[in-house]
């Protein structure tokens, strides 16, 4: 069964995000059905970039478990390195090349998958402008403070 346009927006909404600052919503359309074979209407596109916390929120829920990954098996926090690229780039560089465990942790961490996670995040997270990936930031953050607020009432 293939997405719907709305489910494949929520991933590409970043990107139509930038295009739309250079480019018309009928002029995304048409890139869009050119050089990926994606059909998304013109009014769709002009909708979700009017209303666009839906899409972010989609976006966020996207990325984090990748993020997540990887936020198991080095230090700093996932807002720092997600924001801070210079931060990923140090510690994603210091990973072991094989299986290990995570410093203070008892479990054990797959590098195989983390080296998996780094990669998805180089091509569908760094690669955002700025502008886009500090439009996405709120929706990760609420992400997080909705869990740590799950885990505190789980511990009652």
């Amino acid at each position: 069964m293939d997405p719907s346009p709305g489910e494949v927006l929520g991933e590409l909404f970043p990107y139509v995000y930038d295009a739309s600052r250079r480019m018309s919503t009928r002029r995304i359309r048409d890139w869009l059905k050119e050089n990926h074979g994606i059909e998304i209407s013109q009014p769709t596109l002009s909708r979700a970039l009017r209303n666009p916390e839906k899409y972010w929120r989609a976006f966020a829920d996207y990325i984090e478990p990748w993020a997540r990954r990887v936020e198991e098996a080095i230090p700093p926090s996932m807002e720092d390195f997600l924001f801070d690229g210079r931060i990923f780039d140090h510690f994603v560089q210091e990973l072991p090349p094989s299986i290990g465990f995570e410093p203070g942790s008892e479990e054990s961490v797959d590098f195989g998958d983390v080296g998996e996670a780094v990669d998805f995040l180089e091509q569908k997270w760094f690669v955002l402008s700025e502008a886009a990936r500090a439009q996405c930031r709120r929706y990760l953050r609420e992400m997080r403070e909705s869990e740590s607020e799950s885990e505190g009432e789980d511990a009652k």
